[in-house]
């Protein structure tokens, strides 16, 4: 028996549960990271054919009352009538893709006399509450920002986190993408950013935003436009399989180094992953057994697996921004699978060496039985000798 054991171990038997873990893992992390390479890769191609259409139809409308594309924010009378007519690009935008929103904003306000006016920026934003489906039919679209009265004139629901324009403040995703593209010679496919998960002011749902700069003719940058990828709509496509890990799920994180980092990440799977949300640099070890192990702040660690996801062209000006894509569990509910498959395999083996144990006896039986009977014999002097 216990040679028998020493040869299981010395071929792997016991770590069988360990390897299958690894598939998994691997296997998912495939699927799922093609999948947000794909629809991130989908939404950049149509946030630039977008914000090419806004910036002539912007532009265009401006030709015509005499000013130049720079001179937007000093006639603040015209936005709410530009912000209209922009309505059904955003729309048809919406309807077509697999996104939870559409927007545009402004390099300008409609009362530049306020005292927020250098923190508050004219534009639309359209929600779409069911953004895993493409219903040409019914959209269920809502209104989150803009003028109500493009609400009402289109006969659109305004959300209850209804504002009229968006707060912004340096070093958000509008200053981001606005400083990056002012200037910059490169076209507008290497100019696009995605913002990292998080809460626009008013909100209360983390969302990423594809934010594509409007560039005029004359090279003006008038303001941004592009989409939104909400929490839910990131579970709805990736959430990993979970018939055999219950708590398994994916991130989409911000990389730096050997740290993932889990403030700005954006979660799929049953599991909450609360620790991880909590946020904080996510540091990680690979392992020998091919798997990386990760340390929460709070002390938790994760096993899992990720890889480099590309969501900007090489030579982009954020292509320094590198994401990754992660498939992670608790650490302890790996070692739990693993304790019961061996414990269902080390029950299965004494079940066998009980077998063969009672059926030895029972074929030791029936061959010895003869010799006992004819010892039998001679011991009662019944056999001559």
């Amino acid at each position: 028996m216990l040679g028998l054991i020493l040869i299981l171990f010395s071929t792997g038997a016991f770590s069988v549960g360990l390897n299958e873990c690894y598939l998994f893992l691997r296997n998912e992390l495939k699927h799922i990271a093609g999948n947000v390479a794909r629809e991130f890769g989908i939404l950049s191609v149509e946030g630039v054919t977008l914000s090419k259409r806004l910036s002539e139809q912007i532009e265009n409308r401006l030709q015509a009352e005499g000013l130049p594309p720079s001179q937007l924010k000093n006639h603040p009378h015209l936005l709410e009538s530009i912000l209209n007519e922009s309505f059904e690009l955003l729309v048809a935008a919406l309807e077509k893709n697999k996104s939870s929103g559409a927007f545009v904003v402004l390099d300008a306000t409609i009362n530049p006399a306020l005292a927020t006016a250098e923190t508050s920026r004219a534009g639309l934003f359209l929600k779409n509450m069911e953004p895993n489906v493409i219903n040409l039919a019914f959209p269920a679209i809502r209104f989150l920002r803009g003028p109500a009265s493009i609400a009402r004139q289109k006969g659109l629901n305004m959300l209850p986190q209804w504002q009229m324009e968006f707060q912004v403040e340096p070093g958000d995703f509008f200053f981001t993408t606005m400083n990056a593209a002012k200037g910059s010679t490169l076209p507008l496919s290497r100019l696009y950013y995605w913002n990292p998960s998080s809460v626009l002011a008013g909100n209360f749902e983390k969302v990423m935003l594809l934010c594509v700069p409007l560039i005029t003719s004359d090279g003006s940058v008038i303001g941004v436009c592009g989409f939104e990828v909400s929490a839910m709509l990131f579970k709805l496509q990736n959430t990993p399989a979970s018939s055999t890990y219950t708590r398994v799920f994916a991130m989409l994180a911000p990389e730096q180094r050997n740290e993932l980092d889990a403030s700005k990440a954006m979660y799929a799977g049953n599991y909450t992953a609360l620790p991880l949300q909590n946020g904080g640099p996510l540091p990680f070890k690979t392992q020998e057994n091919g798997l990386s192990t990760y340390f929460a702040a709070d002390g938790s660690t994760y096993t899992g697996l990720h890889q480099t996801i590309n969501i900007y062209p090489k030579d982009a000006v954020f292509s320094g921004n590198e994401w990754a894509l992660a498939i992670l569990m608790p650490e302890q509910d790996l070692r739990a699978s693993i304790r019961e498959h061996n414990r269902r395999f080390l029950i299965l083996l004494f079940l066998l060496l009980a077998f063969s144990v009672g059926a030895a006896a029972l074929i030791s039986r029936h061959q010895i039985a003869p010799v006992v009977g004819a010892l039998q014999k001679v011991k009662d002097g019944k056999v001559s000798t």
